[in-house]
């Protein structure tokens, strides 16, 4: 009986112990994809690129070497996201749809990297998890949508860096929003975790009793004789006949004992006393 018992316990413990495992695992992935440093570089340089749209220098265009227009022809034609081409057919780059690339490829390194992994990784419903893909996706695709409009209908600049601007910073809005969202569930974790552990510990039973010291002088007699020896406390009811010293073990009752055998003149006899209690 005692034994099943045992393995009852020790199998508890081990679910126990999978299951704090599992939740460990759980709060290092959220710290892994916080991205703190990696979101900050890329909203500085979103913010940048949106500060140089009001710049007048973006209607200007450059020279590019062969090998660079080809390049950019090349991975214009496999880029995945719908986008727009940076060159045109004299070899030349606007500055402006330069700058408008940088930002299209930052905004959708910063989804695919930074939040689209914490959507699903986060314990959360799937209709919720359903919204933010949504939301995050068509914030991501309006950029290179937009710059689109702008070369195929002719829209003005001006048009377009007020599009683009607003777009842009309404994706640093709602990056700051789940960011936050972010920090509060892994502070919520760690509440959680915390209060976990103080229950556990209020509600542990220590292995020994501890007596308080207005409880332990009322043991002073001879039927009734308790010491304290190195924070430990012995009752010596039963041994008072067998010491030594007789009752001048008694002068001790109720109280500290532990420097009394190193005061004595029979330091060899203390030393046989404590191995008998210990």
């Amino acid at each position: 009986m005692q034994k099943s018992n045992n393995l009852k316990d020790k199998k508890l413990k081990d679910e126990g112990l999978q299951k704090q495992k599992s939740n460990q695992f759980f709060q290092h992935i959220l710290r892994i994809h916080s991205h703190r440093y990696f979101r900050k570089i890329l909203f500085i340089i979103i913010s940048i690129h949106l500060l140089t749209f009001i710049s007048p220098f973006t209607s200007l265009a450059l020279e590019i070497p062969a090998i660079i227009y080809y390049i950019f022809k090349q991975t214009y034609d496999i880029w995945p996201f719908p986008t727009y081409a940076v060159t045109s057919s004299e070899n030349q780059i606007q500055i402006a749809n330069l700058i408008y690339k940088i930002l299209e490829i930052v905004v959708q390194l910063l989804y695919t990297i930074d939040l689209l992994p914490k959507i699903f990784i986060w314990k959360k419903p799937l209709w919720w998890k359903s919204l933010n893909v949504l939301v995050v996706t068509l914030m991501v695709i309006l950029v290179p949508f937009t710059i689109r409009e702008y070369q195929l209908y002719g829209y003005s600049i001006e048009r377009l860096k007020f599009r683009v601007c607003s777009i842009g910073l309404s994706f640093l809005l709602l990056c700051e929003i789940m960011s936050i969202r972010e920090w509060k569930t892994l502070k919520f974790e760690e509440l959680k975790k915390n209060k976990k552990q103080s229950d556990q510990k209020q509600n542990e039973k220590p292995e020994y009793k501890i007596y308080t010291w207005p409880e332990i002088i009322q043991h002073d007699k001879r039927d009734d004789c308790w010491i304290v020896i190195q924070g430990k406390v012995y009752d010596l009811s039963n041994y008072i006949s067998q010491h030594p010293g007789g009752d001048i073990i008694l002068d001790g009752a109720g109280g500290e004992c532990t420097l009394c055998g190193i005061h004595t003149i029979q330091l060899g006899l203390s030393k046989k006393i404590y191995k008998m209690i210990f």
